[in-house]
């Protein structure tokens, strides 16, 4: 079995799913945490999923595609919106993009997707990959990269060994360019971002990043 994580155009996904080329003035970002229903029978998926709006900007401001219904919204943070999405597909596109996920595979989240890419992985056997990108572009999605590696089903990662509040800021670290080269954004940006001082984001960052190395190079 391989996991598979694969990068697409978020434009091409802003465009075909939310009509909207400039979702992403709007949008910071979305992740789907977990798939909670599928049913290719009927083309019925539901997730959840957290939508980060940009600073002024709400929920309310983001136009679904048809497809997309908001069951329920299960909590706000900070302009990040936790809800529950169920989709529904109608047109042939929908259906040949829904049917890939009826090829023996799991979906490994989180899925995310923001201004620069999109991003899921999933873990299945090496004869799928192929059945799957045809899916995705019969479906007019952009395929930018496909990165496979070996999966693991042991249930531990480098990221179980970190506190939820280091696993949150080695995130948004990552997410908002800190390790970007060049580094997109400082350590003082990161720490407004997340409405933390600057010392107790570095302490954070510190931590998890050594927690990190000690994991996988442990032996060395």
């Amino acid at each position: 079995m391989k996991r598979i994580t694969i990068v697409m155009d978020p434009g091409d996904y802003a465009r075909r799913w939310f009509g909207d080329e400039k979702l992403f003035d709007k949008v910071e970002y979305m992740e789907v945490t977990a798939l909670v229903r599928y049913d290719p029978s009927v083309g019925v998926k539901v997730v959840i999923a957290e939508i980060g709006m940009k600073d002024g900007y709400t929920l309310d401001d983001l136009r679904f595609p048809d497809l997309v219904k908001v069951v329920d919204v299960l909590g706000v943070r900070d302009n990040t919106y936790t809800c529950l999405l169920k989709a529904v597909a109608k047109s042939r596109a929908e259906r040949r993009l829904f049917g890939m996920f009826d090829m023996d595979f799991i979906f490994d989240p989180p899925g995310y997707v923001d201004s620069e890419k999109l991003v899921f992985s999933i873990i299945t056997h090496s004869r799928n990959i192929g059945r799957i990108i045809e899916a995705l572009r019969c479906a007019g999605m952009v395929v930018k990269d496909i990165k496979i590696q070996k999966a693991d089903f042991s249930g531990m990662t480098p990221l179980s060994f970190l506190t939820p509040q280091q696993k949150s800021v080695l995130i948004a670290a990552k997410r908002y360019g800190y390790y970007a080269i060049p580094r997109k954004i400082t350590i003082e940006g990161l720490a407004r971002r997340l409405g933390l001082s600057k010392s107790t984001t570095a302490e954070h960052l510190q931590k998890a990043e050594m927690k990190i190395i000690n994991t996988l190079l442990a032996g060395y």
